[in-house]
């Protein structure tokens, strides 16, 4: 339960927030206690947070993607990565399915992530191949497993762990992605060699935005691409179309991660357009009111055929009910 005063506030509880609770006693109409229930008295501030799964307090995202049904996607990938990085987390990425990963897609992952800093880890749910490693990376950790649906999140935390139990399903032959096996988010304890890890298991989802990311900040999620940034002529630079680019000039512009960079920027730009559109437009159909929590919100305006009536209109028209003598009059009066 919630305390009332945090709801007003409009403060809701995530998995993996901080919290005070008290207790209380349910007495039943005998006097007995029937049972205890507990109270959210207040929620501590936040290092992070996400929305979409809804948790707090992580201190890692690992990635999972697979090698096979469904396929690998590094464009993907990359946008997870970014998703994570853009909240200040750090990435850890886990290659699932790993029994039947070729030589070249293992290059691929060894010259593309791991070269720059990634940590990844190779793992198969299937024959218990790697669990034990990707076990001592969430060591002390609260970590999220997120990732394309059917990539294997739900196998792995059951490898892991197989009193979990999770729920998990074939990939869709249609779609090429699995189907949303977990339907909520959950905090999981494990423990391994006296210490423990706690992993957040949450609803697969294939689709990931980023709408929150301004196109000049996009670049600052790729990691390799940072040392560059400062010395761009210009502060507001794509790093995309500009001849001067300090990017450009030391990197390799057929580099698959700066291709991915031009694929998303690319979206954001077009998300930023859609959004300018809207604002731009008249707002006189909107009024901005200010939550309990200081958040503004819009809230439409009505006009006068569906604008409900005060109390002192409602008021007025109720003192007029006795002089009414016939229907005809209800309409002048009212």
């Amino acid at each position: 339960m919630l305390r009332s005063r945090l709801k007003k506030e409009g403060i809701d509880p995530k998995v993996g927030d901080k919290v005070s609770i008290s207790e209380f006693k349910i007495i039943t109409e005998d006097d007995l206690i029937k049972n205890y229930a507990a109270v959210i008295t207040d929620i501590y501030p936040r290092k992070n947070e996400l929305n979409k799964p809804n948790v707090a307090n992580i201190d890692q995202v690992v990635i999972v993607s697979s090698t096979y049904d469904p396929d690998f996607n590094p464009l993907l990938l990359d946008k997870l990565i970014v998703l994570v990085e853009s909240h200040g987390m750090t990435p850890l990425i886990c290659v699932n399915k790993s029994d039947k990963i070729d030589d070249d897609l293992k290059e691929y992952f060894q010259d593309v992530y791991e070269s720059i800093g990634y940590k990844v880890v190779y793992t198969s749910a299937i024959n218990d191949f790697g669990v034990q490693s990707l076990l001592e990376n969430m060591i002390g950790k609260v970590s999220v497993l997120t990732g394309v649906s059917g990539s294997g999140k739900s196998s792995l935390i059951n490898a892991i762990d197989p009193k979990l139990k999770l729920n998990v399903s074939e990939v869709s032959k249609n779609l090429g992605t699995g189907r949303h096996t977990t339907r909520h988010v959950s905090l999981q304890k494990i423990s391994y060699k006296g210490e423990y890890a706690l992993i957040a298991d949450t609803p697969g989802f294939s689709f990931f935005e980023l709408n929150h990311i301004e196109p000049k900040q996009l670049a600052w999620n790729f990691i390799e691409f940072v040392p560059f940034l400062p010395d761009c002529p210009k502060s507001d630079c794509l790093h995309w179309q500009e001849p001067d680019c300090n990017l450009k000039n030391n990197i390799d512009e057929d580099d698959n991660r700066y291709l991915s960079y031009i694929n998303l920027l690319q979206d954001v730009i077009t998300f930023q357009k859609l959004n300018n559109n809207r604002s731009s437009k008249s707002d006189k159909g909107f009024k901005v009111s200010k939550r309990a929590d200081g958040k503004n919100i819009r809230i439409v305006k009505l006009n006068e055929a569906t604008r409900e009536n005060s109390r002192r209109v409602n008021k007025q028209f109720l003192n007029q009910v006795g002089k009414i003598s016939s229907i005809d009059d209800m309409d002048e009066a009212y």
